[in-house]
């Protein structure tokens, strides 16, 4: 078996609302890919380090699905839309075997 790869993006959003349009699409781009949100949004406690309001993880079928997965035009031209509207970082990382 092969280690799932996850993604985490944790934003800070300009403004209520600001995500809305890249949520809509990039949800469906993820799904074509094989990715899934293990979470997006919701409450969240920071405990050390930078707080962001947003936090997203999305589970691929492998480290190397996430970052094809980033690096793809059509998801690119979604991260532009957010980058106007939100600020934060996202990292790739090993998970479980698949």
């Amino acid at each position: 078996m092969m280690p799932t790869g996850h993604r985490t993006a944790p934003i800070s959003i300009r403004g209520p609302g600001a995500d809305t349009e890249s949520v809509e699409k990039d949800t469906p781009l993820l799904e074509r890919m094989g990715a899934g949100f293990i979470f997006r949004g919701g409450e969240s406690c920071q405990i050390q380090g930078k707080h962001n309001e947003r936090h997203r993880v999305m589970e691929h079928p492998s480290c190397e699905r996430a970052l094809a997965a980033y690096r793809d035009p059509e998801c690119q031209a979604v991260a532009v839309i957010r980058r106007r509207k939100a600020v934060g970082s996202t990292m790739v990382a090993q998970g479980r075997d698949a």
